[in-house]
């Protein structure tokens, strides 16, 4: 007895609709596990001392006040530009002459140098007066000097900051676990939204997008994939479309998007390979097997 069971192709439509009904939930429960992540993460003893450390450099570099870059905050009280010029250049200065960060002059003499060679329209904005270098404010606006020393500040201070070793060492530990806490949740969300849930599903195989939009997944023999069959598709739809599409800059998921709209049967890479298809199922069941549809046939008799 042949039994051939019948379904409704889905819509393009509605299965890209629950692929972004899937992705985002799945970035929402990332961000909730993210935030739980960090939380506990930051009152470990490690993070905490290289957080600790970060803050004691800022302090001590004189670069930052209250933790915002000098010239941010600056520029938020009700200084003058002249009074905000004159104090960026003492914090770079004060910074340029530690000992902590530089162990020679070779810094302040540059600095230094550099504030000597600047001109505006041919005036220098400063000049050497008693071995000191001083703001000149002839013939040159007060803006000029602040846009002057705001980028020394960018391109010289903040850099010599961000380059030294304690710094960096600090730096990337703390980056390296936010990347790692990044990735662990959100592969943990995508197992659950992706693999866990559908898995669970009895014989539709469907994702929480394709539960609202009443899609379910089949194989080509009309019943529903098996758990193996189902574990394949999941592993090749995951690592090759999920993960190497990010990486790839989504040029993978475009390739298998561009099959499901241009090919006949409307299928994507994974189900064109792995002989499945995504039906819509409102108003219909899916059957694990032909044993189980003969079973529901001879009940309703």
């Amino acid at each position: 007895m042949s039994l051939v069971v019948k379904f409704k192709k889905c819509s393009d439509l509605k299965r890209i609709m629950a692929f972004i009904v899937d992705f985002f939930f799945t970035l929402l429960l990332t961000l909730l596990l993210l935030a739980s992540s960090l939380a506990i993460f930051y009152a470990t003893p490690n993070y905490k001392e290289a957080l600790s450390i970060q803050e004691n450099l800022k302090e001590r570099s004189a670069l930052f006040i209250e933790g915002k870059e000098a010239p941010l905050y600056l520029s938020e009280n009700s200084l003058t530009i002249k009074e905000q010029a004159r104090e960026l250049d003492e914090l770079m200065t004060n910074f340029y002459e530690n000992s902590y960060f530089f162990k020679d002059n070779n810094e302040i003499n540059e600095y230094n140098n550099r504030k000597l060679n600047e001109k505006y329209n041919g005036y220098n904005l400063f000049k050497e007066e008693n071995n000191e270098i001083i703001f000149t404010f002839e013939n040159v606006p007060d803006n000029t000097y602040l846009t002057y020393l705001t980028s020394e500040y960018n391109t010289y201070a903040l850099s010599s900051f961000r380059n030294f070793d304690e710094y960096i060492n600090t730096t990337k530990f703390v980056s390296l676990t936010n990347l790692l806490l990044i990735i662990f949740t959100f592969l943990f969300s995508s197992i659950i939204f992706y693999f866990l849930i559908p898995f669970l599903s009895k014989n539709n195989r469907a994702t929480l997008g394709m539960k609202i939009f009443k899609l379910g997944l089949i194989s080509n023999s009309n019943y529903s994939l098996t758990k193996k069959e189902f574990i394949y598709r999941f592993l090749f739809f995951f690592i090759i479309e999920y993960i190497l599409g990010f990486l790839s800059f989504f040029i993978i998921p475009l390739i298998s998007l561009s099959f499901m709209l241009l090919s006949k049967n409307s299928l994507p890479f994974h189900d064109l390979l792995l002989n499945s298809k995504m039906i819509d199922v409102s108003g219909v069941k899916i059957f694990k097997n032909k044993y189980e549809l003969l079973n529901t046939l001879n009940t309703s008799k």
